[in-house]
């Protein structure tokens, strides 16, 4: 499913949802929720279909645009409302619920291998959640360890989380 021309539609194969350094780096349009997402799964390295997941439970919310902002900078802008993006990302790809009142998330099962494979990927990939983290942290405020010292409690839970897997 992707939130195309207004409304949520299936994603079908072929269908871009990738995003480049180039594409975060331009412009944001408040408008573009499409682009939101997208922004969401590169900064994560994450597989688009979570991030749209997280979306459709209406636990991802934007905030507004108050500056000339690109894409990155969008994801840490003040958030009108409680829901913070890049907080409710990591809860959801490593706690068990929300961020706010922490009721459970219903994985579906196509969620939870995802998500099993994202950690997996963390591993394969950065090596350690170490490096996951301050990659992650880097790509967002260009300090490698904000995430850890900002969101330590989801630091924490994903070291947990990849030992286990």
């Amino acid at each position: 499913m992707a939130y195309i021309n207004g409304r949520v539609e299936e994603i079908q194969d072929g269908y871009d949802i990738s995003f480049s350094e180039t594409d975060v780096l331009k412009k944001a349009d408040e408008n573009d929720y499409q682009g939101f997402l997208k922004t969401l799964s590169y900064v994560f390295d994450v597989d688009f279909k979570l991030i749209h997941n997280l979306a459709n439970l209406d636990y991802l919310w934007r905030p507004p645009i108050t500056n000339n902002v690109n894409y990155i900078q969008w994801l840490t802008c003040e958030p009108e409302h409680y829901r913070e993006p890049i907080t409710e990302t990591l809860s959801y790809l490593f706690d068990k619920g929300d961020a706010v009142y922490n009721d459970p998330y219903n994985y579906s099962d196509k969620a939870k291998l995802l998500i099993q494979k994202h950690l997996v990927k963390i591993i394969d990939k950065y090596n350690s959640v170490d490096n996951y983290f301050e990659k992650v942290s880097e790509r967002l405020w260009k300090d490698k360890n904000f995430l850890k010292t900002h969101h330590d409690y989801y630091y924490c839970i994903a070291i947990k989380r990849c030992l286990t897997k």
